[in-house]
């Protein structure tokens, strides 16, 4: 799967890893749609892929499934000490509108809500698309090909 994203993007050819490698779960997400607003109820990421873009790529692809579904807005919650989460979310222009107290049952911890402008809205879908240009670059960057291929084999 990993070889199929990275020769989507126009990354050289490479014979896949091997099946049960292949196979494994780098990340993913959910998404509940409630009249017009799209929930991302979870992203996550495997750690030997953190930083990479990788999570980035699968909250473009939510938001893509988001305005598909015919969602005006999205939705997120994200734990108060999650930075690196929130700097992406807005970076995508996502705003804090109030806090869930003691949200996350296996800490207590609290939850930033955060909403979206109106997807359709000019404005944001500049944004995203700029965003979507700059992250295919980086991806298709032979560094962090390499990179990606190297983790691949070492999980």
């Amino acid at each position: 799967m990993l070889d199929r994203l990275l020769g989507a993007l126009g990354g050289a050819a490479e014979p896949p890893v091997q099946a049960d490698r292949a196979e494994r779960v780098v990340g993913y997400g959910g998404l509940w749609l409630m009249v017009d607003e799209a929930h991302i109820t979870a992203i996550a990421i495997a750690a030997a892929y953190r930083g990479l873009g990788v999570g980035e790529l699968l909250f473009l692809g939510l938001i893509d499934i988001a305005r598909g579904m015919g969602a005006q807005y999205i939705t997120l919650e994200v734990r108060v000490s999650n930075r690196v989460a929130q700097n992406l979310y807005r970076k995508y222009g996502f705003k804090e509108t109030g806090v869930r107290r003691r949200y996350y049952s296996d800490n207590n911890e609290d939850a930033l809500i955060m909403w979206s402008d109106p997807i359709d809205s000019p404005a944001f879908r500049d944004l995203v698309e700029r965003n979507r240009r700059a992250l295919l670059e980086r991806l298709r960057s032979p560094r962090i090909q390499a990179e990606l291929r190297s983790r691949a084999v070492q999980t």
